[in-house]
């Protein structure tokens, strides 16, 4: 794959194993791609259909794309792109979304792949206090990020297309030494 060469080249630190996730700011073909996942009946309000104003929503200067080997394994965002409704800014909390790809849903990687997107943002922009914004009947990712330390901060509700969905703010701080814990997903991140 010829991304994978390219971004091979410009990484200045960390050998790229096996088992590595590579970071980069999301480009238009991986938005494209992940615009087409499907995420089954149950979660179908996430499935997107390809539509373009999810692809420039993608590509709005907010949003990573994560790799795993040649797959794209997830993806993340912050900032307003990860709220609801525009809730509050503060200069001290990080806003984040994410999704992991379809296929890798299941299979035990949610947690270490939250404690990687904190990392993340620790590493590179000296975040430590974390929020997100789950939907009610997600239920699956309420169980998750309760499990790792996430607390109920307040609930919002929403009219769209004429249907009402309740959203519940979550959050947290982070911590390297109470975080050891939960596995480590290992990546590099590549500026491109």
């Amino acid at each position: 794959m010829h991304f994978k060469v390219n971004m091979l080249k410009c990484m200045h630190y960390n050998q790229v194993g096996r088992d590595m996730l590579i970071i980069s700011r999301m480009d238009e073909e991986s938005a494209r791609t992940i615009s087409l996942w499907n995420f089954g009946e149950t979660y179908a309000s996430y499935n997107l259909n390809g539509e373009q104003s999810a692809i420039q929503e993608f590509l709005n200067g907010h949003y990573y794309i994560v790799y795993k080997d040649d797959d794209i394994f997830g993806f993340f965002c912050d900032g307003e792109s990860a709220q609801v409704d525009f809730m509050m800014t503060d200069a001290y909390v990080i806003d984040f979304g994410f999704a992991l790809n379809p296929k890798f849903i299941g299979q035990g990687y949610g947690r270490s792949f939250i404690k990687m997107i904190m990392h993340f943002y620790h590493e590179y922009q000296d975040i430590c206090h974390f929020r997100l914004t789950v939907a009610s009947f997600n239920t699956r990712a309420i169980y998750l990020y309760h499990r790792i330390g996430f607390e109920f901060n307040k609930e919002i509700s929403m009219i769209e297309d004429g249907t009402l969905t309740k959203f519940y703010v979550m959050s947290r701080d982070f911590h390297l030494k109470t975080d050891e814990a939960i596995p480590v997903l290992h990546y590099s991140y590549v500026r491109k």
